[in-house]
Parts: C-alpha cells; sequence; structure tokens
C-alpha cells in the first residue's frame, strides 16, 4: 500500500509534468429477479449498455442444454418451454 503523502506528492509532481490520468469507467449492474441492466457513467450521467440483441433489459435467465453450453437472457428465455429442467429464472431469497 502506497502511503496517502507519498502518492500525493506523485501526483502532483505527475500533474507538473503534463501526465494525463485515464479515469476508469463506473459501471452499474442491476440484477433484477425478472429482467437485469448494465449502465456506466459517461458525462455524469448514467448511460444502459445494450445487450448483444440490442434490447436496454435482458431477461435474468440462464439455461444449460444437453451439449454442455450455457444460455443466458433472452437465448435462455426462449428454450425455456422445451428445456425447464435445465433453465433458471425468477429466483429470490
Amino acid at each position: 500500500m502506497i502511503r496517502s503523502d507519498v502518492q500525493s506528492q506523485f501526483i502532483t509532481d505527475s500533474l507538473k509534468e503534463g501526465t494525463v490520468f485515464k479515469m476508469a469507467k463506473v459501471i452499474g449492474i442491476d440484477l433484477g429477479t425478472t429482467n437485469s441492466v448494465v449502465s456506466i457513467m459517461e458525462g455524469g450521467e448514467p448511460v444502459v449498455i445494450p445487450n448483444q440483441e440490442g434490447s436496454r433489459i435482458t431477461p435474468s435467465v440462464v439455461a444449460f442444454t444437453d451439449k454442455g453450453d450455457i444460455l443466458v437472457g433472452q437465448v435462455a428465455k426462449r428454450q425455456a418451454i422445451t428445456n425447464p429442467e435445465n433453465t433458471i429464472f425468477s429466483v429470490k431469497d
């Protein structure tokens, strides 16, 4: 762990030398019992990240196929009728 006075001096010296610091993005994940959403902060505002299908919400569903594949989201939800024993949804403690 770096002592705070050493860390502060490093930052001060770096700023004098014109070093550019890149800030990491803040990510928020809402794991809902029905749907989940992922967003990042951009310019002080939350921006929802669309899933691979372009939707802003993703069904909170996971399924396992006979071939060993793991399906998530809408793909898992679509096959729930034909594979109910290997599909997990609406889990709440």
